[in-house]
């Protein structure tokens, strides 16, 4: 006989059977200065197929950046136009890794100059679909201490990661992490620039910032929104005791 419990049960199971977005994580994060290099490459990652791989590109003399290559012959597409400011130049790049490998990232310059590339890598993310929600905006500044990027707005989506760069190609000294962010191992260079995450629980809608910032620096900004729909797990097993979600 269908009663009450079995309604309860029924209702449960339903609910469950909703796919659950995973969590973004980080994989890892790697930059490297090149000196007056017309080829730069940091430290390989070890990434699965499907991580979302950021590549950032900057310089002291706006030179033209190459679109990066890697050892696995990923594609990556330009989030925004190259930026030219009073820091040097920049650029921010995406792909979606297509396998799991040891990999490494290698950007180009036409003439050789100050050089930095920047590597950092994330799990979760809605990769192998385009996994930008917001796309990188740059801007630039004299001024020193604690300083704010450009606003990035998920609108309704809610667990991003907000990455947030920083270069400085004129005055001495790497800045610290923005309120909320976290420079991974790996994220500053010598050459003055530095890479910070922060990895949303809700909606986002706010300026990221650095502090400990010297003069004449550039900085830009991305989110990447969570898996969903056909990358999200099905919950139904943690229900009837089996796992978790």
């Amino acid at each position: 006989m269908f009663n009450s419990k079995h309604l309860i049960l029924f209702a449960g199971l339903l609910l469950a059977a909703m796919p659950c977005a995973a969590s973004i994580t980080l994989v890892g994060s790697s930059a490297q200065y090149c000196g007056s290099s017309t080829s730069c490459s940091p430290s390989a990652i070890s990434v699965n197929a499907n991580d979302a791989v950021l590549v950032i590109a900057s310089d002291g003399n706006y030179t033209t950046f190459n679109t990066p290559t890697d050892s696995a012959s990923n594609t990556y597409t330009a989030s925004s136009a190259q930026y030219s400011g009073s820091g040097g130049g920049a650029r921010m790049w995406w792909a979606c890794a297509g396998t799991t490998t040891s990999l490494t990232v290698t950007d180009t310059l036409g003439t050789a100059d100050y050089f930095v590339v920047t590597a950092i890598v994330f799990r979760g993310t809605a990769c192998p679909s385009n996994p930008v929600d917001v796309a990188a905006a740059w801007t630039d500044g004299s001024s020193t201490g604690t300083i704010s990027l450009t606003t990035v707005n998920t609108g309704s989506n809610s667990g991003d990661v907000i990455v947030g760069y920083y270069a400085n190609g004129a005055t001495s000294g790497a800045p610290t992490a923005g309120s909320g962010f976290t420079i991974p191992s790996g994220g500053t260079t010598t050459f003055y620039t530095s890479v910070e995450y922060d990895i949303t629980t809700s909606t986002y809608d706010a300026a990221p910032q650095f502090a400990s910032a010297k003069a004449s620096w550039d900085g830009g900004d991305i989110a990447l929104k969570a898996s969903g729909g056909a990358a999200a797990k099905n919950c139904t097993i943690a229900v009837m005791g089996a796992g978790r979600c």
